[in-house]
């Protein structure tokens, strides 16, 4: 399992990456609706998505009236893996919480959502 980037997840995006360039000289490249941009630096990768987005997509959704703990931390740590499902059991049976099971997401991930025991947001994901 290699930790490849973080993401946060925004209201605005556009706000977030202004912020984030405005102190770093960081190159960034956006998806063509601009829902998700990628800024990097030297060995670093922040994603900024829309949080509604990637709960319409699939992914977790950050206000849920079921979870309200998500609503407080937006911040997902991102991990390649190269057994999902593998990944996914470990995380659960080391007292990780599954928010979402393995899904196949627009961008071509097959990702799940999983919460550490201090309800710390992680992706873990193949390409497919």
């Amino acid at each position: 399992m290699k930790l490849d980037h973080v993401t946060i997840a925004a209201n605005d995006v556009g706000r977030l990456v202004r912020f984030y360039t405005a102190f770093a000289d960081l190159e960034v490249s956006w998806s063509d609706d601009r829902k998700f941009a990628e800024v990097r630096g030297p060995g670093i990768v922040l994603g900024i998505i829309d949080e509604l987005y990637l709960a319409a997509s699939g992914g977790p959704k950050f206000v849920d009236q079921q979870n309200p703990r998500l609503a407080r931390n937006k911040t997902i740590t991102q991990w390649s893996v190269s057994d999902l499902d593998q990944s996914v059991s470990t995380a659960e049976s080391s007292g990780g919480e599954v928010l979402v099971r393995p899904v196949l997401l627009p961008w071509g991930s097959r990702s799940a959502y999983v919460l550490d025991p201090e309800h710390n947001m992680l992706e873990m994901y193949q390409w497919v």
